[in-house]
């Protein structure tokens, strides 16, 4: 074809898309870091506030304790964020301390995708031809589904009530919802045209 350039243009109407991606941030779980005097505990909490771990942006906030718990060794620092496959000793350096606690992930992933699936169908789209929500790796930071319904107007229907909003059973997290495509063409009729030069 030479230096020739050619250029398709598909036009897509978002109401013939009867598949919907949905896209929320992977588990995270809380760690609560332990230290000696509350001045430490505080310049901690300054230093790691807004710090990454793991492509993960944290957050960090001093619990600050009542008029009678100033016990030494007793000063939380409360972060939130960690990837569940963080490990204990990775979470230890990046507290720089070696008391801390683990606390639960936020919520698991099986029962996240079992309880959107039920929210879908508890708006009476029962019919889903399709419900995919592959396993994330350690890296990911989202979750992501794919949902094809039976008809284009159940899918916009969905986004409506999807889109920007908090689910408890995600971790009181936000789902996001574009509409997904899939484009058909002749393979034969594409190779005879371009070799046309059309």
């Amino acid at each position: 074809m030479g230096d020739r350039k050619i250029m398709a243009q598909i036009r897509l109407r978002s109401s013939e898309s009867s598949t919907l991606k949905i896209t929320w941030f992977a588990p995270s779980r809380s760690v609560f870091a332990y230290y000696h005097t509350i001045f430490i505990a505080r310049d901690i909490a300054a230093k790691l506030d807004g710090k990454e771990f793991g492509r993960r942006k944290m957050s960090a906030k001093v619990q600050e304790p009542g008029r009678n718990a100033f016990v030494p060794g007793n000063f939380t620092v409360s972060l939130g964020g960690f990837p569940v496959s963080a490990t204990a000793e990775a979470v230890k350096q990046f507290c720089r301390d070696h008391h801390i606690d683990l606390g639960d992930p936020n919520y698991e992933i099986a029962e996240g995708r079992a309880q959107l699936r039920a929210y879908l169908e508890r708006y009476g789209f029962r019919a889903l031809e399709r419900f995919d929500c592959p396993l994330p790796n350690a890296r990911d930071l989202h979750m992501r589904s794919l949902v094809r319904f039976v008809k284009p107007e159940e899918a916009a229907i969905a986004a409506k009530i999807l889109q920007g909003k908090q689910q408890i059973f995600l971790g009181s997290m936000k789902t996001w919802v574009s509409l997904f495509h899939s484009i058909k063409y002749n393979v034969k009729k594409l190779t005879m045209m371009l070799s046309r030069g059309k």
